[in-house]
């Protein structure tokens, strides 16, 4: 494996505080390393790439960021979740 991003570290996102880096996953299919995160503050655990990690560009979507009491949820990628293309459909199918 030829990453700089060492396990067990902590590294620190842009806008959401420090997170450690808990394992790597695989490559994704632009021959990145994908790892497992866990945010320090939150406990919130997303997977990211390298890539993300060296320029801090990683969100923790449960930390409070409206007026510090509401959080943002995850965006789903219709693309690659079937179940959301699926419902989404059903959705604009029944305002016709």
């Amino acid at each position: 494996m030829q990453s700089n991003i060492i396990i067990g570290n902590h590294y620190l996102s842009n806008n959401f505080g420090s997170y450690i880096v808990l394992n790597y996953i695989r490559k994704d299919k632009n021959r990145r390393f994908v790892f497992n995160i866990r945010f320090d503050k939150t406990g919130y655990e997303t997977e990211v790439n390298s890539l993300d990690i060296k320029s801090g560009e990683i969100k923790d979507y449960l930390l409070p960021n409206f007026l510090n009491i509401g959080y943002i949820e995850k965006p789903i990628n219709f693309f690659e979740d079937r179940e959301a293309n699926n419902q989404l459909g059903k959705y604009f199918k029944s305002l016709l």
